[in-house]
Order: C-alpha cells, then sequence, then structure tokens
C-alpha cells in the first residue's frame, strides 16, 4: 500500500511537469526598450518567445517599447502585431491632419500654403508644445485597447504591465500602472518637442527614454526572477560620427540615461540586440520596416541558444493549451453616458451633435474615430480624445477631452519661383468670434507678389444647412508681361485693382463647393516702358461689375504632390451692361486636373483646360496658361489668349521617397482676336518638359527643362526655358 502510494505521487508530479506549470518556477519578466521605428525589432523577439511558449510574467517598457509591450500585454501575440506593423501607414498615423479628401472644403484651400502655423494670444505668438499632438496616435490607440482602455490597475490585464514616463517639470521617472492604458501609452512615446506632453494628474509627462530607456529595474519591482530584454537603443557614436545637429543630440539623449540604461543591464539574463545601426527612429516607411523585422527576427535566432538554455535550466513552459492570454474582443457595449470637457467657446451641442453618438446606442470605436476625425478636420480642436469607462458588463461611459485651439491663428507660407521670384505669405485666420462658427481670414502677400485679401464667411452652417454666405475685399499689384509673335517681351504693366463682393455658396460633401458672387472692380493698369516698347503704350482705367459662378470639385489627395483623384473648376464671369460696367463681355472656363499613381512608383497626370471669352474681352482678362505647372516650353506669361484650349500628360517616377523624375507633354489650341492689341496667328502649341522634383523641409523643389514654341506666329522656331521652384504653392 505504501508503495503504491510513492507511485501514485510520483506519476501525479511527471503529469504536472508535462501539463502544468511547474511548481515553483521563477517568474520572467520580458523589457522593450525606446527606439521609435527600431523598436519594430521586438515583434521579432515577441514571436521567437511565442514559438517556444516561454511564459511572460511580467512586461515593462518604454517609448515604442511600451506600445509593443502594451498590446502584448492585452493578448495580441507577435504574429498579429506583425501584420500590424507592416499594415499599417505609420508616415499617416504620425500626422494630425486627417487626409486631404477627408478635410472640408474650407481647410482644402488652406493645405500645401503654409510651412509654419501656431496660435496667438493677444499678439503674442503661442508656438505649439510639439510638432505634433499626436491626435491620430491617440484614437489608433484608443481602438487598439478597448476594451482594457479603463483598469483599476495594469496588473489585471492578461500580462501584468508597466511603463515609463517622465515628468517634464519635475524630471523624475514616472512608472505607470494604473489609470487609463491608452492615456498611459500615450505619454510613454511622447518624445520632446516632437509630441506635445501629456497631463497626467498634476504632472506633464513625456518620454521616459529620457532617463530609463531599458526599464529592467522596474519588472524586477514587479516581481521578475529572470529578465529577457531587448534593446534597440542607439549605440554611443564615436567621435568622426558626431558631425551635425541630429547626431550630437542623439548622443546627448543617450549620455543622459547611460548609467542607468549600464546598471539595468546587469540584471538581465538574456539580452536581445538587433543590428540596426543603418536606422533610426523616424524610418517608418514601409520598405524599412519590413528590414527592421527581418533584423529583429535575426536576433532573435542568435539569442535561440540562451532562451533554449533558460527554458530548460528553468522548465520554462505555458501550460498545455495556453499558448498566449487571450484578449477581449470588442463588443460593441451599450453607450451610458456621454460627457465632454475642457471645451471653452464651442458648444457642447455643436460637438456632442458631430460626434454622431447617442445614449442607449452601441458603440463602434472605428466609426466613432472617423467622425472624431472628421470633427476634428474642421480645424477647431488641437486634441480630440475619449476615454471608455465601464458601467457594468453591458455598458459605458465616454468621456470626450476637447482641447480647443487658439481661436487665432498664425501662419507664414514661402516660395520662389521664375515669375515672382521670392513671395512670403502672412495668413491670420480668427474663427468663432463674435458667434461659433463665424471665420474672418486675412493674408498679405509681399515681395515677388504684392496681395492683400479679406474675407468673412460662416461656414460652420454648412453642418446644417449646405448654404453659406460670404464677402471679401482684395487689392493686387502684379506685373503683366505682353510678348510678340517671336517669344520677345514687348511690355510690363503693373496690374493694380481692388475688388470687394459677396455671395451666396453651398458646400455638397467634402469636395464639392458652388457658389455665386457678385463683385466690383477697380482697375489702374499703366504701361511700364523702360527697357521696352515704347510704341507699345496703351492703358486701362476701368470699373468692372460682374456676376462671377463657380464650381468646383476637388478629390486630390495632397496639393503638392497628389498621386491621386482629381480637381475640376467651371466658373463663368460675366460683366453685363444692366450692372453699368465700364467693359462688357462674357467668359467661360472648365479646367481638369486628374492623377492616378500604379505600382506606387508612377504617376500619371492629366490635365486639360477650355476657355471661351466673347468680343472685345480686355487683355487683361486673358486666359493665362504659359506657367510650368500648366504648359511647358514658353515663358510665363506668354500664352495668354482669349480662347485656349490645353492638353497636357505628365509621367513622375519615383526614385526614392523624397526622389522624383518628371516628364511632360502638352499641347495648346488657340484661337486669336482680330481685335487684340496682339495678334495671335498660330492655332497649335506645342511643349515638352524634363524635370525633378526632391522634397525638402522648407518644401518642393522642382526644376523643369522645357522646350516650346519660341512665339505664336513662328512656326519651327523652338526655345529652351528652366523653371525653377521652391516651397509651398499660392
Amino acid at each position: 500500500m505504501k508503495k503504491n502510494s510513492w507511485l501514485l505521487l510520483l506519476l501525479m508530479l511527471e503529469a504536472a511537469a508535462l501539463s502544468a506549470e511547474p511548481f515553483g518556477r521563477p517568474k520572467v519578466g520580458l523589457v522593450l526598450s525606446g527606439g521609435g521605428a527600431k523598436g519594430f525589432a521586438h515583434i521579432g523577439a515577441i514571436k521567437m518567445i511565442d514559438s517556444l511558449n516561454i511564459p511572460i510574467d511580467y512586461i515593462a517598457g518604454t517609448s515604442m517599447g511600451g506600445i509593443i509591450g502594451g498590446l502584448y500585454a492585452i493578448g495580441y501575440s507577435g504574429a498579429e502585431l506583425e501584420k500590424m506593423a507592416q499594415r499599417s501607414d505609420w508616415g499617416e498615423i504620425f500626422t494630425d491632419t486627417p487626409p486631404r479628401p477627408d478635410l472640408p472644403y474650407f481647410e482644402k484651400e488652406k493645405s500645401g500654403r503654409y510651412q509654419i502655423s501656431f496660435g496667438l494670444q493677444g499678439l503674442k505668438p503661442v508656438p505649439p508644445s510639439g510638432l505634433i499632438y499626436g491626435q491620430k496616435v491617440s484614437l489608433l490607440l484608443s481602438e487598439l485597447f478597448f476594451p482594457y482602455d479603463q483598469t483599476d490597475h495594469f496588473d489585471q490585464l492578461p500580462i501584468p504591465f508597466r511603463c515609463v514616463a517622465v515628468d517634464l517639470v519635475t524630471g523624475e521617472d514616472v512608472v505607470l500602472g494604473a489609470g487609463s492604458l491608452t492615456k498611459a501609452i500615450r505619454a510613454t512615446m511622447s518624445i520632446p518637442t516632437v509630441f506635445s506632453p501629456v497631463e497626467w494628474g498634476d504632472s506633464l509627462l513625456v518620454d521616459g527614454g529620457l532617463n530609463n530607456n531599458l526599464p529592467v529595474d522596474v519588472v524586477k519591482r514587479m516581481g521578475a526572477e529572470i529578465v529577457i530584454a531587448v534593446d534597440v537603443q542607439s549605440p554611443l557614436l564615436s567621435r568622426d560620427k558626431l558631425t551635425s545637429a541630429v547626431t550630437v543630440l542623439q548622443q546627448t539623449v543617450n549620455l543622459v540615461g547611460l548609467e542607468r540604461w549600464r546598471q539595468n543591464l546587469e540584471m538581465v539574463d538574456v539580452i536581445i540586440r538587433p543590428d540596426i545601426s543603418s536606422y533610426t527612429a523616424a524610418d517608418f516607411q514601409p520598405a524599412k520596416i519590413g528590414r527592421i523585422l527581418r533584423q529583429g527576427k535575426l536576433a532573435a535566432d542568435e539569442a535561440l541558444p540562451s532562451l533554449l538554455a533558460l527554458q530548460k535550466k528553468y522548465a520554462l513552459y505555458r501550460p498545455a493549451g495556453a499558448v498566449m492570454p487571450k484578449r477581449v474582443f470588442n463588443k460593441n457595449p451599450l453607450i451610458s453616458g456621454i460627457q465632454i470637457t475642457d471645451h471653452q467657446k464651442l458648444p457642447f451641442s455643436f460637438i456632442y451633435r458631430l460626434l454622431g453618438l447617442q445614449p442607449g446606442g452601441r458603440l463602434d470605436t472605428g466609426q466613432l474615430n472617423h467622425n472624431i476625425m472628421d470633427l476634428y478636420g474642421l480645424g477647431y480642436f488641437e486634441s480630440l480624445t475619449y476615454e471608455v469607462i465601464p458601467v457594468d458588463s453591458h455598458y459605458v461611459d465616454l468621456h470626450f477631452h476637447a482641447c480647443e485651439k487658439s481661436f487665432r491663428q498664425l501662419r507664414l507660407g514661402l516660395r520662389y519661383d521664375d515669375r515672382h521670384k521670392l513671395v512670403a505669405a502672412l495668413h491670420l485666420q480668427a474663427t468663432n468670434l463674435p458667434v461659433p462658427g463665424f471665420r474672418f481670414e486675412n493674408e498679405v502677400q509681399f515681395a515677388g507678389l504684392t496681395r492683400l485679401w479679406s474675407r468673412a464667411s460662416y461656414p460652420s452652417r454648412a453642418l446644417n444647412l449646405p448654404v453659406y454666405p460670404f464677402a471679401h475685399v482684395l487689392y493686387k499689384d502684379i506685373p503683366i508681361h505682353l510678348f510678340d509673335d517671336s517669344g520677345q517681351r514687348i511690355a510690363e504693366y503693373p496690374d493694380r485693382s481692388i475688388s470687394f463682393g459677396g455671395g451666396i455658396g453651398m458646400v455638397l460633401g467634402k469636395s464639392w463647393n458652388a457658389s455665386v458672387a457678385y463683385q466690383q472692380e477697380r482697375m489702374d493698369i499703366e504701361p511700364n516702358v523702360a527697357r521696352q516698347d515704347p510704341s507699345f503704350s496703351f492703358s486701362w482705367h476701368h470699373r468692372l461689375r460682374t456676376l462671377e459662378s463657380r464650381l468646383t470639385i476637388d478629390r486630390l489627395d495632397d496639393v503638392l504632390l497628389p498621386r491621386n483623384g482629381l480637381n475640376l473648376k467651371v466658373e463663368h464671369v460675366s460683366s453685363m451692361p444692366e450692372l453699368a460696367t465700364d467693359v462688357n463681355f462674357q467668359q467661360l472656363s472648365l479646367s481638369l486636373d486628374l492623377y492616378r499613381t500604379v505600382h506606387r512608383r508612377h504617376t500619371w497626370r492629366g490635365y486639360a483646360f477650355w476657355g471661351w471669352s466673347s468680343m472685345h474681352v480686355p487683355v487683361y482678362k486673358y486666359f493665362n496658361q504659359g506657367r510650368p505647372h500648366f504648359f511647358v516650353g514658353m515663358n510665363d506669361d506668354q500664352l495668354a489668349c482669349p480662347d485656349l484650349s490645353i492638353v497636357r500628360m505628365d509621367y513622375r517616377y519615383e526614385h526614392k521617397p523624397d526622389i522624383f523624375f518628371l516628364l511632360i507633354a502638352n499641347l495648346a489650341f488657340e484661337v486669336h482676336d482680330p481685335s487684340s492689341p496682339i495678334y495671335y496667328g498660330k492655332n497649335i502649341l506645342q511643349g515638352a518638359g524634363l524635370g525633378i522634383r526632391l522634397l525638402s523641409p522648407v518644401g518642393p523643389l522642382e526644376a523643369v527643362v522645357g522646350r516650346g514654341e519660341r512665339g505664336l506666329s513662328t512656326p519651327g522656331r523652338m526655345q529652351t526655358r528652366v523653371y525653377v521652384t521652391l516651397g509651398f504653392r499660392f
């Protein structure tokens, strides 16, 4: 009987060793360092841990290590994390602005015009606390971490988790282990000057990598006895590589936490260190992410003997049938209540209505994020985020944080081109004054182009009723160049005018806008005959009263570097005798700009323009398409005609993410006006061009060499023109 009892006990122990965690096995902690895009290498180690069935009892991470560690802690497998890394558009995620097709029409008008933007308090500029506020990042984290966003403690997650931040005021470490998981992750990744800091109680939190980029001490305090660490921190650079402000800054950050990093390394049992020295924290391009993932896998393969030895020594196996902690999937809980805080000028009803939520309805985080970005795109908020607070097993409360922008915004844009040389633009916008939704915009352009305009509108009414009123005032002083039939400039006219008007517009969706407006304009155009043809001395002093109708469809995905979409404009201008105008004429024009990208690198552009004018239209109202974006091969302003048609085809090849090559071919068909002071005798004009476009911090740099007709009535005579532009378009 005694012998049988001992035999039964041995069998029970053996079964326990095979089917369950060994009694008294040491607790295993996983530590993931910060490193921006280099942190994708963590996924290789996680996939290896999954394949070996090594149990992870605690996780601690910093910055990108905090993001990946948090996702692993709630149950995402290494394979799922790899798919997420490869399929997500990280370049888009790490921007605040919605994709251009999703912007409201009024915000599309300003996209691609200004390099610098900040708020005003009185007349004092208030620069942003970071390059981006992390709007899209916060929404993505809210969706990924739902329904674990609110827990009493991060120990309640499938795997207990901690992430590390730094209090920007005191400089002390802050280990985050309770509260909003989404907000904690957002704090640990808040790289100073890149992301805005995160308010956490009385603290202002930034990236924990400043003090503790490899938080082994944190996971030790959680109870880990064995530590597996993945370190993607950049190594210290040698003296010969400290040659730029970027490398010096990188070295400075690494030196701050160097001693802490060394102390933490001494407590690591298995270190996995991918070879990613050729990559930077900002390498979020798909191709580079793929290579970083491969480097993580290679490093995990090299660490395999150490992991196997550790596993065998301590019998580190997950229980049978429990390969991974299983996360709770989104189940669309019912909404109990909605709270909106921090809004000051925008009424609760305005925000609430656009969120598209109702108490008692089902929560769909994907649709909610879409609605939030639509509301954010109106330009009223610095950030618009939310927390999901469980009420019971079926209901949740939604707590929205609406951080409003300063309602006075100052923007600055710079541009260089062959026509106007250096041009600067200063834009001032006030919103919600005196009533919510009202907009008052002012822009001054100076240096090579003088233009001053003001516009008042009430576009927010389009949210209820698609009709909105507007009024504007415009002053301009723009040189007009006239050329003879051989391509020689014969006169320069300063086009000075002041105009004002108002009308009614209609917004249909995010892409359609139609308007009808009355405008009164005073023209004073005198020839500047210095170094020009003295006989070319006619002038105009006209008072024009016109009715202008316009239809615009704007679906371009980008204004500086379009890849897909279209832009259609139809305009009609009528200067009728009934308006008591000095000149009577009619004009109708249509332009179509169409882009299509195939196989990512190859972009085709088709452009077409058609314009018709009635008899006796003044020269200063001619259609002017002699610019490199519309027609190459001729001087700027040279292709100015009362009736004009253009077709153009562009091909753009993406050599590298910031280098593009261009091929251009275009034809123009014009009809001369016998009453015009300039005789147009040729009906078909042609031109072609080669170019290169480089993306720079101040906007695209483009150089195009065009060859086309020398003049409008000189068949067979060609000329070569070089066009250079730098900066944004306005």
